[in-house]
């Protein structure tokens, strides 16, 4: 074989067909097909970050003039000039609470960089935290396939689980991470799955997320009970959770195991993912980042002074020499 041949493609003969077709068209044709908004009189703002969520501008605006759209850092840049991709810090969402607001409008939706999560601000502007939105979502699923199954990961709110089971639905909490989550749904055969992170999944989109689909989920509760999302939020919002908090450690994950263990040593604990406490009126969950050096909190409470008390005493323990 000739020197300049090797690691090449240089063979000239086409093998087959290549066929060229933009996907965006049939993409929002599905979501017409799927979701009705007729006469909603619903408004939203949509905010990209500048990044290729961008092209679900378009699907929402296939709705007008049922669905009012505006929109907000919708011209691609790479470089997010205005704020980080990541609708699940709330800080990033101050802009787009601002134009909800300023527009009047009854919710605002943002995108992460590659569009697969998505952060949700109410009428008022004000961010509402994912396991809430999973728990109104699930209000949606229940209703389409009644009695299926729910997977949300470890962290999130007891009013996820608190709904399902009001509904009539069957939940099972798993590890955090798209894989887990995803490969527990298929087990399950579960219809929909949640992460904190604001990664929504399911059945219908083959266990993956749904783009824009939780956001038009939303939209038809809110024209199907004709309230605000604040108002929804309010209904299934009973606990106070602490939000996910990092620590940096000096002692081993296993050292820190041990010193929970024995000072929660008369409460259920189990090992779902990390360690989990749980009592009559309030739980935790401590866990390793995948990413990042540090151990991840999250507690959640019946009062925000419990959960306030609880955090704080368990903080000191991890955080401690």
């Amino acid at each position: 074989m000739a020197e300049n041949s090797l690691n090449t493609f240089s063979e000239e003969v086409t093998h087959g067909s290549v066929t060229s077709h933009a996907m965006q068209a049939d993409w929002i044709a599905a979501f017409k097909k799927n979701h009705d908004l007729t006469n909603s009189g619903l408004s939203i703002v949509v905010d990209p970050a500048n990044m290729i969520g961008i092209l679900e501008i378009d699907t929402f605006k296939a709705f007008e003039p049922d669905l009012t759209v505006y929109s907000i850092f919708d011209e691609f840049d790479h470089t997010c000039p205005n704020h980080e991709a990541n609708p699940i810090k709330f800080e990033t969402l101050h802009s787009l609470g601002a134009e909800v607001l300023a527009k009047k409008a009854n919710i605002g939706v943002a995108f992460d960089g590659d569009a697969d999560r998505v952060g949700f601000v109410d009428e008022a502007g004000t961010p509402v935290p994912s396991d809430i939105v999973g728990a109104l979502l699930c209000r949606m699923m229940l209703k389409k396939y009644p009695g299926a199954t729910i997977i949300c990961d470890v962290r999130a709110t007891k009013a996820v689980v608190d709904e399902v089971v009001r509904l009539g639905g069957t939940i099972f909490r798993e590890k955090v991470g798209h894989t887990n989550i995803r490969a527990r749904m298929r087990q399950e055969d579960a219809v929909f799955g949640l992460e904190l992170s604001g990664h929504f999944f399911f059945k219908e989109t083959n266990f993956s997320e749904g783009g824009a689909l939780p956001a038009f989920l939303i939209l038809e509760l809110l024209k199907a009970e004709q309230k605000t999302l604040s108002q929804l939020v309010s209904e299934v919002q009973k606990y106070h959770h602490s939000g996910e908090v990092n620590s940096t450690i000096t002692r081993s994950i296993l050292a820190i195991y041990a010193s929970l263990e024995e000072k929660y040593n008369d409460l259920e604990i189990s090992h779902p993912d990390g360690i989990t406490i749980t009592s009559s009126d309030w739980w935790c969950n401590v866990r390793p980042s995948a990413n990042d050096p540090v151990m991840r909190l999250n507690i959640e409470a019946d009062t925000l002074e419990r959960m306030v008390e609880k955090r704080d005493e368990l903080l000191a323990l991890i955080r401690s020499v």
